[in-house]
């Protein structure tokens, strides 16, 4: 079993078999809804394919698309909520905007007791700051700023290895500095592995990516492989212990 701790996906994704790869592999992704109409279409997939564990939150990028209301006929039975947050590097909504519905976002799984997943681009600072009124597991997602983490560390979060781990000096502080019972690798979809390898890649590749991840965490924790695949599997029980 591998566990893709952020997974985006796509009708060409599916086109291209992704769904049969995990599956093959065994690889169970926790597959990111970021609006309403994703939250649609990924629930009809998640019906069908057990290796689907649906996120649903509506991500700071569409955060002045939709009225907070329309949001919790959708949000109101889920089992994990992500991605949400706020981001001033890719994104330029007004921030002001983007807090109002991240914390709303938050007051309501925290009522839930859901599990979170969070996207700090640029907002590291505040984030870890608003996080500590709060006491729901919370999952950081490709944490990459050389600043704060230690703040996430002490908030007892979990945090997904970004797949540039073996080139970018945040991501590999990451590894270094977070208890391997609290951390996860992710691709965080085809396109961000196309990103950072810069090059196209095949849906057959995501189980090879994944496990290189892993191989790095394994050399650098000083601990077999087979102890980082089984430790994630028990990361996972653990962070949604409250939610199945």
């Amino acid at each position: 079993m591998l566990i893709d701790g952020h997974l985006h996906l796509t009708q060409k994704d599916i086109d291209n078999n992704i769904l049969d790869i995990m599956a093959i592999n065994n690889i169970y992704g926790l597959v990111v809804g970021t609006n309403p109409v994703e939250w649609r279409w990924l629930q009809e997939i998640a019906n069908k394919n057990e290796h689907i564990l649906p996120t649903y939150g509506l991500h700071p990028w569409y955060s002045d698309k939709y009225h907070l209301d329309e949001l919790v006929p959708y949000l109101h039975n889920i089992i994990l909520m992500g991605e949400i947050g706020m981001d001033s590097i890719w994104c330029d909504i007004d921030l002001k905007e983007q807090k109002k519905v991240f914390t709303a976002q938050m007051d309501l799984a925290e009522e839930k007791k859901c599990p979170v997943i969070l996207h700090t681009k640029g907002q590291e600072k505040e984030i870890a700051e608003i996080i500590q009124d709060y006491t729901m597991p919370i999952l950081v997602h490709w944490y990459s700023c050389e600043e704060f983490l230690d703040l996430y560390i002490k908030r007892d979060c979990y945090f997904t290895i970004g797949p540039d781990v073996r080139i970018n000096k945040a991501v590999q502080q990451v590894v270094k500095k977070v208890p391997l019972n609290r951390i996860f690798v992710e691709s965080d979809g085809i396109s961000a592995l196309e990103w950072v390898k810069g090059r196209k890649l095949e849906a057959r590749e995501l189980p090879i990516n994944l496990i290189d991840t892993m191989k790095y965490i394994s050399i650098e924790k000083g601990v077999s492989f087979i102890k980082v695949k089984e430790q994630m599997i028990k990361n996972l029980a653990n962070y949604m212990s409250n939610s199945i």
